[in-house]
């Protein structure tokens, strides 16, 4: 007799289970002008959103000051070139899947992750770190 009891009991169980699980309710139809009215109403007191102002951080690279190149001679040799200032700066990622190296004036070095970014004052300083960089545009 017990048996039989606790076999219809987990039956029961079971089937309000599956009933439970199964029971659809209609949609209930949202009338958002009534929800709207209802708040109005109400007495209760509701934040409003104040605004906050907060800091935000731009990147501005900086130009390191020129540095200028003086050819000496000997007397046996041929006449001087004038002095040119190099006045560019290279940029590239130190990302390990990076392949190329940027002059200021290629505004794609902006693309790069400012994490990742570094900047050298001469392409030859630049590839003593980064060996296998090529010069994504020549500077202008």
């Amino acid at each position: 007799m017990r048996i039989l009891i606790v076999a219809l009991s987990f039956v029961a169980t079971i089937s309000g289970l599956f009933l439970f699980e199964n029971f659809k309710t209609p949609p209930q139809e949202t009338n958002y002008a009534k929800i709207i009215g209802e708040i109005q109403g109400s007495t209760v007191p509701t934040a409003t959103p104040q605004s906050t102002k907060v800091p935000i951080k731009t990147y501005r690279p900086t130009k390191q000051p020129a540095t200028t190149l003086t050819a000496t001679t000997t007397p046996s040799s041929t006449p001087s070139t004038t002095s040119t200032p190099i006045n560019h700066i290279y940029y590239t990622s130190s990302a390990t899947q990076a392949k190329y190296y940027y002059c200021d004036t290629d505004s794609d070095w902006k693309n790069l992750s400012k994490t990742n970014l570094k900047q050298f004052l001469s392409p030859e300083e630049l590839l003593k770190s980064y060996p296998n960089r090529v010069l994504h545009e020549p500077c202008k």
